[in-house]
């Protein structure tokens, strides 16, 4: 799935490359780096105790992750069925995300087994 999702997500043909970066930017810090981002400040305040600065990043990382878990109980009606993956989901959010950046990064020439080669600089399909 990994392999396969990727390529339909980057919107390489929807949007421009400065709107790209900026949304996967966006991404990475409301999506992709509060749980990490908690995990590592959990241990830093229990191995050195907690700065200023961390006590707001702890604050501004638990509020995004908040908001995220919020959300499942009104998106779990879309769903007939809510087994334990949909509730944990949450923890794949990271993976999610740094497939969307390999999927921006790398410009995928294989689809379905069969492999494409870049079109040149002048042909139409450029």
């Amino acid at each position: 799935m990994l392999r396969e999702w990727g390529r339909s997500l980057d919107l390489r043909q929807a949007t421009s490359a400065a709107r790209q970066w900026s949304d996967l930017v966006h991404l990475a810090l409301v999506q992709g780096l509060p749980v990490p981002m908690l995990v590592a400040l959990a241990i830093a305040a229990s191995t050195t105790g907690i700065s200023g600065s961390a006590r707001l990043l702890t604050v501004v990382n638990g509020a995004l992750l908040g908001v995220h878990l919020l959300l499942l109980r009104p998106l779990s009606r879309s769903y007939d069925r809510q087994g334990p993956t949909f509730w944990l989901s949450w923890l794949a959010d990271p993976l999610a995300v740094a497939r969307i950046v390999v999927s921006t990064v790398r410009h995928e020439r294989q689809w379905r087994g069969r492999s494409y080669r870049r079109a040149s600089p002048g042909s139409p399909s450029a």
